[in-house]
């Protein structure tokens, strides 16, 4: 029986395995890649790949079923509900059944969204990734009997692929979406072969980037604007209305409380004479019947200070209503204004689209996904390093940057993004980032590789030197000295055009040159 902890092992050795095959597979192709690179590349022994795996085939086929796994997975989580009924649906088709589509609410559109979200992921791949899929198909067509697994795996994955798609278009036709002449099944091959055809130019690089197309310096986003436009001019025009309200509603203010004034100074005067008026009598210089008209002029004055004061309340109100009706315009202009703006969106600087999910002129719903973008104004750089390699990396962050070479000479400096905390229990190296600018790369389709040199001591304590100054007699390795002397040399291992020397094979302060 199996323990917990040995079975850990095994799945972590696993995914070491696969993680030095599928980028050496990427990088140098399945022809050139050996299982002696696998295990050096991975750190584990010749012997262990295949207690593991059974060829080179069979790792090559893992690898790309775990691709394709990953993307499958990516588009799920992408679709959300929309992919909700596809898990029963596949599990059906896989078991030889007839998928059972009653999950799905628009199994046509659904079958446009698998084949199209399906190409986008994988065309976001890079091209040379892609290369992985065209060197297992000919490894198991150039010797069918002796990978007859690869043949049969790649032969089930298109059977039951068939077998979905076909059932999508015939639900399809029966809602009367497809027109009845059309066979579902032929209609099914057709697809998959042009498919299959799309991902094959891929791979060879007919196709630019899909990540390549940079956004427009205007908008990147257009919806139609006439409907806006009106609601803009409306709302202009119910703000200058306002405006021309609350101007009139403000002038007659003015008058009512100047007309208020002008009473309450007609009521004190008329009060002042009758009282004047009141002390004539008092002295009998006037007769009571004038007493009484300057009374009563008296009582009209304030009368009418009454009705002045009464018009500059309205008058007041009447400003003020007209005020929040200037507001209210105020806001619905705005509103519309900014309503008509987002009708042309601008992308972000430093970033390119990944993928036109509509046609131009199609009906969307609110809340409808345009586009998919994606930052590029920095670039990240990821590799495993050890302790000593990091260390070396962080000396170099600390003197001015980090230099990273590309092809082609160009060079650019990055800083450290993050280093992981945690390490690979059988590397035993820690996932490092680097950033730098996006601009500073070289243009590249179908991936980039980038170069990072870094001084650590050897472990073994060897030395290391240009392969040109070892030459090989019969499996032995020697060296010449600069006093004309050779000398066979210890070899601990050898790396790209360098090998590492042990250094008891090598006299005190040893000065090597080529061979003549």
């Amino acid at each position: 029986m199996t323990s917990p902890l040995t079975q850990s092992l095994h799945d972590v050795k696993r995914r070491t395995i696969l993680a030095a095959a599928r980028a050496a597979f990427t990088e140098h192709g399945f022809a050139a890649t050996s299982v002696e690179v696998i295990a050096r590349t991975a750190g584990v022994g010749k012997g262990t790949i295949y207690d593991t795996f059974a060829s080179k085939e069979e790792l090559l086929l893992t690898c790309c079923l775990e691709s394709c796994a990953e993307d499958q997975a990516g588009i799920q989580a992408a679709g959300g509900a929309r992919w909700a009924g596809f898990p029963a649906a596949l599990a059906q088709a896989q078991a030889g059944g007839e998928p059972d589509l009653a999950g799905l609410e628009d199994p046509l559109g659904f079958a446009r969204g698998l084949l199209l979200d399906g190409l986008l992921a994988l065309l976001r791949r890079p091209g040379i990734e892609g290369r992985m899929f065209l060197d297992l198909v000919a490894a198991a067509s150039h010797d069918p009997q002796g990978h007859g697994q690869v043949r049969a795996t790649i032969d089930r994955m298109l059977t039951v692929w068939e077998r979905l798609v076909v059932a999508l278009l015939a639900a399809g036709r029966r809602q009367g979406r497809i027109r009845p002449e059309i066979d579902p099944a032929g209609q099914a091959r057709l697809l998959l072969i042009a498919f299959d055809g799309l991902l094959l130019q891929h791979a060879w690089g007919r196709f630019a980037d899909p990540a390549a197309e940079a956004l427009p310096a205007g908008p990147v986003i257009q919806l139609d604007p006439e409907l806006a436009d009106l609601e803009v001019v409306q709302a202009e025009a119910a703000l200058a209305q306002a405006r021309a309200e609350l101007a009139g509603a403000a002038a007659g203010r003015t008058a009512r409380q100047a007309d208020l004034r002008r009473s309450a100074d007609g009521r004190a005067q008329a009060e002042r004479e009758r009282e004047r008026f009141t002390r004539l009598r008092d002295e009998q210089r006037v007769s009571e019947t004038e007493l009484d008209r300057v009374g009563v002029a008296a009582t009209q004055a304030g009368q009418a200070e009454q009705a002045a004061a009464a018009d500059a309340v309205a008058a007041e109100a009447t400003h003020q209503a007209a005020e929040a009706r200037l507001r209210t315009a105020e806001a619905q202009c705005a509103t519309a204004r900014a309503m008509r703006a987002r009708h042309e969106v601008a992308g972000p600087a430093g970033w390119i689209v990944l993928a036109r999910l509509h046609e131009p002129g199609a009906m969307l719903a609110a809340g409808t996904a345009v586009l998919r973008l994606a930052d590029v104004s920095r670039l990240v750089l990821s590799a495993r390093l050890d302790e000593r390699e990091i260390a070396d990396l962080r000396r170099q962050a600390a003197s001015g940057g980090i230099a990273v070479h590309f092809p082609g000479g160009t060079a650019a400096s990055a800083a450290v993004r993050r280093i992981d905390v945690n390490y690979d229990p059988a590397s035993r190296k820690r996932l490092v980032e680097l950033v730098l600018p996006g601009d500073a790369a070289p243009e590249a389709s179908g991936g980039l590789q980038a170069e990072i040199v870094l001084a650590v001591p050897d472990p073994a304590g060897g030395l290391t030197v240009p392969a040109e100054l070892v030459q090989w007699r019969i499996e032995q390795p020697w060296i010449r000295l600069a006093d004309g002397g050779e000398r066979p040399a210890q070899v601990l291992r050898r790396e790209a055009g360098r090998i590492v020397l042990a250094p008891r094979s090598l006299p005190a302060d040893a000065r090597l040159v080529p061979f003549p």
